[in-house]
């Protein structure tokens, strides 16, 4: 219910869930955000595939006890490693320039493999992004899409070429 608000609209949001538990109202509340689930529930419930799971009050639980219940078993690492292969290069970007933020940027993506991309913000890592899915036109460089350079001049010719882009900020972009 809170991922397309505002901080202040959350906030908001739960004064007005307080409020209707003063007056006795029953609130079902449906999230996987555990910080939210533990600040405003009395009791949570876990379902898992349309089945139910268990319930308990909140205090008789923590995060990683719902994860567990949630998942089906113990989560002795959240982001296990997985053996991947790393296959042929399937993106390639040669001296790429947009605007002030990105000069001369290359880089290769190999089948298999995440890529990265970070740096404080005015860095040009947005912008670079941006270049690369034509929602603005880089300046200058090439991008290859399994070793074939392809001219993207619009989203819809990223899209068609199986490059896809999700902004930071998905309430601004």
């Amino acid at each position: 219910p809170t991922s397309s608000l505002t901080d202040a609209e959350v906030e908001h949001l739960f004064r007005i869930i307080a409020e209707l538990k003063a007056k006795n109202v029953a609130i079902i509340y449906i999230s996987h955000k555990m910080d939210e689930i533990f600040r405003i529930s009395d009791d949570i419930t876990v379902y898992r595939d349309g089945e139910y799971i268990a319930s308990d009050r909140a205090e008789n639980l923590n995060v990683d006890k719902v994860i567990q219940l949630m998942v089906g078993r113990e989560v002795t690492s959240m982001f296990p490693k997985v053996d991947c292969p790393i296959g042929d290069t399937i993106l390639k970007v040669e001296h790429l320039s947009a605007g002030r933020a990105v000069k001369d940027v290359s880089f290769e993506l190999h089948r298999g493999e995440i890529l990265g991309m970070a740096g404080l913000v005015g860095a040009g890592r947005t912008e670079l992004m941006r270049g690369i899915f034509a929602a603005d036109l880089p300046d200058e460089g090439e991008i290859l899409v399994d070793g074939k350079p392809v001219q993207i001049r619009s989203p819809r010719e990223a899209i068609n070429h199986k490059i896809a882009f999700l902004t930071e900020d998905r309430k601004i972009q």
